[in-house]
C-alpha cells in the first residue's frame, strides 16, 4: 500500500509540475485551513504565520482600497523617493 501511495504522489507531482518529480523539485505537505496542501520547499516561507499575516493584511488593504495604482514604473519610483524624502516610509 505504501508503494502505491508513493507512486500516486509521484504521478501527481509529475502532472502538476509537468516534469519528472525527481528533477530536483522538492515538495512538502503542510496543513493550511484544515487541508493538506503540497508546496514547493522554495515557497515554504510564504506559509509561515508571519507571511500569512502579511498576506491577509495586504488583501485587506486592497479590499478597503488602501492602495495606490501607478500608471508607470517611473511614477512608482517617484512616489517612493518622495515618501523617503518626507520620512513617510513605514517598516511593518
Amino acid at each position: 500500500m505504501a508503494k502505491l501511495i508513493k507512486k500516486i504522489r509521484y504521478m501527481l507531482i509529475r502532472k502538476l509540475v509537468g516534469k519528472d518529480a525527481s528533477s530536483g523539485t522538492d515538495f512538502k505537505y503542510i496543513r493550511s485551513d484544515g487541508e493538506n496542501i503540497m508546496v514547493r520547499e522554495s515557497q515554504l516561507w510564504f506559509w509561515t504565520p508571519e507571511w500569512q499575516k502579511r498576506h491577509e493584511d495586504a488583501v485587506a488593504d486592497l479590499n478597503e482600497e488602501r492602495s495606490t495604482v501607478y500608471e508607470t514604473g517611473e511614477d512608482f519610483l517617484t512616489a517612493i523617493k518622495e515618501a523617503i524624502a518626507h520620512n513617510e516610509v513605514h517598516n511593518s
